[in-house]
């Protein structure tokens, strides 16, 4: 994550789920696709970029989230973090259960 807000525009597998997510967090919006057509259409791109780039409140809501974020990674990816201490973890259920066997 940079600390910017992001657009999502699903097309398979899990990105329909991470452009949910993103705008549950508030730090993107994910553009709707055309029941008619089944794809996005331009004037839909356009509203969520509006919304991301021009719209006042929804840019500074989603901007100061999505720098929010980008901080809380960084904290879990430094030495010590929340993301070493659990791939550790890991291992070591890992490295036990091999042992056992």
């Amino acid at each position: 994550m940079c600390g910017v807000p992001m657009v999502g525009v699903p097309q398979w597998s899990d990105q329909m789920m991470n452009a949910k997510l993103a705008e549950e967090i508030g730090v993107g919006v994910r553009c709707r696709f055309s029941e008619e057509k089944g794809v996005v259409v331009g004037s839909e791109l356009m509203r969520c970029l509006k919304l991301v780039m021009i719209d006042d409140a929804t840019r500074i809501e989603k901007r100061c989230k999505a720098e929010f974020w980008k901080n809380k990674v960084r904290e879990a990816m430094e030495s010590g973090g929340s993301s070493e201490i659990n791939l550790k973890a890991f291992v070591k259920t890992i490295a036990n259960m091999k042992k056992s066997e």
